[in-house]
């Protein structure tokens, strides 16, 4: 992989196809020259001898000097020539606009990868094609083709975006903002490199102080997951806005886990483990991006906030309290202290409206947020205020004001987040101010609350090293749905408790298995062309007696054939009744992204009909099984609730630790196991496997 250095930090840059006809060309020249880039920008255009005041020449080769990264705007027929002159050159990286590549089809296809081969082999970094290109602001370099209203602020925060066309709304926003950056790439079509490229360059930079993405796949979720437990051993968090989110993944359609189990749902598993805090639009991305790179992580999701708004006060009670915050009670000597500090008619609380009195007592807001500050209780405190929009009759007491709020943000030892009452943007006067006292001012009470909910989440979780298990299951050699009998074949020899079963092919075999096992006993039709055999009549249970399964045996084979017509029959199951206990699904679907994941939810009929599921990428160790079960809607029935005795979940955990290592030891032969229903007894009963459903790639 060529170095990244000369591509996003380069000290000199030729402009290749460079015209002044061009809206393209003519942006990138006034942001390179409103950042003042240092080094020289060469102009190059076999068809003018000067372009933009500047001379021209003929190809890159004829480029004076060295050339660290060239921004290549040709017709796509032309490229892979430029890239042949970048390689000749041995220019260090190459930012292609151009067009028409693999977003396009086949044709494109082939197009790119000649491409990408050319520069490859000359060790050309490639960013694209089909992109805008960067922003380095402290290193002066705008590189982008959209244009810049002003100059970008210079800060700890790197970012890559996959869509070049949202780079524009970013960098209005963090401008206007006052966010800071260090460097933003757009991506493109990543032909070369990709986002996870980009983001392990940013994660090396010690003047990153935090990483974001906004992603509409990961392309190597395996080197992504390293990337952030990287990031996590590096202290800066990464902050991630996952777009397409839609079902539009592979599904096993005969398996309850792959309607419960779609690609969306693995993807939010998949960065869950990752670790990430994820944003839900992109002023949050860029608001959790600020905030982080300001004041690092939130400690915790205990809050106490300060304005001098009853109304604000209200709002930030319900928003905090349903995005999970915690808004403690202040202590008895924090309430003193607030008495003496307060006016009488003031109540001292957590929210704390400090009420209007401000405008008697300038000193009043931080008198009592110095107060609030010392209260054990919160490790977070909001300051709800006011930005000045101008310096005012008497700019010394805004100044004033600002240094005393900065000073305790320093010395209190909470995390403190400086906010506004909506979201409205700084003045420039604001900006100035709030980067003269070092302050970071986030977007809104809304902004800041959920920012502090997204950051304080966990961070990344260590990928487990499960040995694989000593015995592996021998598979069929051919792969497609197995019926009952051998899913449960498979499913027995990795551990799980099976009933006492037997297959029968007559009648007479039937009953015979029935008096070995004891009444009453459960029939079912077993055939590899029907699925869900309840849909097809071919269950019976709660059998009795002889007559009551004669008649029953007669019944389902009839309603099987009924429901498939041609059904291969491979006979029928009589197995013992079991009922004493909670129904479950528990099942794995491989992903053909990220891997096998295993599910649990509520079994029996009405599976999909609850929705109340939980997953895991394999393998999960014991603490992760339970943590899956404790996230169940329906975990109080698995405790104990309404007189009910609690479940055997121990024994449901080790369940699915067991087809977690089925699914790591069997590899990509296994693509879905079903286990439904997986019946769980009373405490110390453990499990039983009363049906199941495994399918094999070929």
């Amino acid at each position: 992989m060529p170095s990244l250095d000369r591509l996003l930090r380069p000290r000199s840059i030729a402009l290749v196809g460079a015209s002044e006809s061009s809206n393209w060309s003519r942006r990138i020249v006034e942001n390179l020259r409103m950042h003042e880039f240092p080094g020289p920008v060469h102009m190059v255009n076999p068809r003018r001898p000067t372009v933009f005041g500047q001379p021209s020449y003929p190809s890159l080769r004829d480029v004076p000097g060295d050339v660290d990264m060239a921004f290549v705007m040709v017709a796509t027929e032309v490229a892979a020539d430029v890239a042949r002159d970048c390689a000749a050159k041995s220019v260090g990286g190459a930012v292609v606009l151009t067009a028409g590549f693999a977003e396009v089809g086949e044709q494109g296809h082939a197009l790119q990868q000649e491409l990408m081969d050319i520069l490859r082999g000359g060790d050309v970094a490639l960013c694209g094609p089909n992109c805008l290109g960067y922003v380095n602001p402290p290193d002066q370099v705008a590189a982008y083709t959209l244009g810049l209203s002003e100059r970008i602020p210079c800060g700890g925060i790197g970012m890559v975006l996959q869509s070049g066309a949202l780079l524009g709304p970013v960098l209005r926003y963090t401008t206007k903002r006052g966010i800071g950056l260090r460097l933003l790439v757009s991506s493109g079509n990543e032909a070369m490199l990709d986002a996870t490229d980009y983001l392990a360059y940013m994660c090396e930079d010690p003047k990153v102080t935090v990483l974001g993405a906004l992603l509409e796949g990961i392309r190597r979720p395996g080197d992504f997951m390293r990337l952030c437990e990287r990031a996590r051993d590096l202290g800066k968090p990464v902050v991630l806005l996952k777009v397409g989110q839609s079902e539009v993944g592979r599904r096993v359609a005969l398996a309850h886990t792959g309607a419960l189990a779609g690609s969306a749902r693995f993807t939010d598993v998949f960065l869950r483990r990752c670790g990430v805090v994820r944003a839900d639009s992109l002023e949050e991305m860029i608001e959790t991006l600020g905030l982080l790179a300001a004041h690092g992580r939130p400690p915790s999701r205990r809050v106490a906030l300060v304005a001098a708004s009853g109304g604000i006060c209200g709002i930030a009670s319900d928003l905090g309290s349903s995005l999970g915050l915690e808004f403690p009670p202040l202590q008895a000597e924090t309430l003193t202290a607030l008495r003496e500090v307060l006016p009488p008619f003031a109540t001292p609380q957590n929210p704390l409206d400090v009420t209007g009195f401000g405008a008697v007592r300038p000193n009043l807001f931080n008198d009592a947020l110095a107060v609030v500050c010392r209260d054990p209780g919160a490790d977070i405190v909001v300051a709800v205020t006011t930005l000045p929009d101008a310096p005012g009759p008497d700019p010394s007491a805004q100044e004033r004001r600002l240094a005393a709020t900065a000073e305790l943000g320093r010395t209190s030892g909470k995390y403190m987040v400086l906010t506004g009452y909506t979201a409205s943007e700084p003045s420039a006067y604001g900006r100035e101010v709030l980067q003269r006292h070092g302050l970071h001012f986030a977007g809104g009470v809304a902004a800041a609350l959920r920012t502090i909910r997204a950051s304080a989440e966990e961070g990344p979780r260590a990928v487990l090293a499960r040995d694989a298990p000593a015995r592996v299951p021998e598979l069929p050699a051919t792969g497609g749905l197995l019926d009952e009998v051998a899913s449960k074949r498979l499913l027995a020899a990795a551990g799980l408790p099976v009933p006492r079963e037997g297959l029968a092919t007559t009648l007479a075999a039937a009953q015979a298995a029935a008096r070995e096992i004891g009444y009453p006993v459960v029939l079912k039709v077993i055939s590899p062309d029907i699925a869900h055999k309840t849909e097809a009549g071919a269950v019976a249970t709660g059998i009795g007696d002889p007559s009551a399964l004669a008649a029953a045996y007669d019944r389902i084979l009839t309603s099987a054939v009924r429901h498939r017509a041609g059904a291969r029959i491979h006979g029928v199951l009589v197995a013992e009744q079991a009922s004493d206990g909670v129904e479950m699904l528990a099942g794995i679907q491989r992903d053909p992204q990220y891997g096998p994941g295993v599910l649990v939810g509520f079994g029996g009929i009405f599976t999909e009909v609850l929705q109340d599921s939980a997953l895991r990428l394999a393998p999960i160790d014991e603490a992760e099984a339970h943590a899956m079960l404790r996230e169940l809607r329906g975990w109080p029935l698995l405790a104990g609730t309404r007189g009910r005795p609690a479940a055997d979940v121990d024994a449901l955990a080790r369940a699915l630790l067991m087809l977690s290592d089925l699914a790591v030891g069997l590899g990509p032969r296994l693509r879905a196991l079903d286990v439904n229903p997986l019946l769980v007894r009373p405490a110390g009963g453990g499990v039983l496997a009363l049906d199941g459903l495994v399918e094999l790639a070929g």
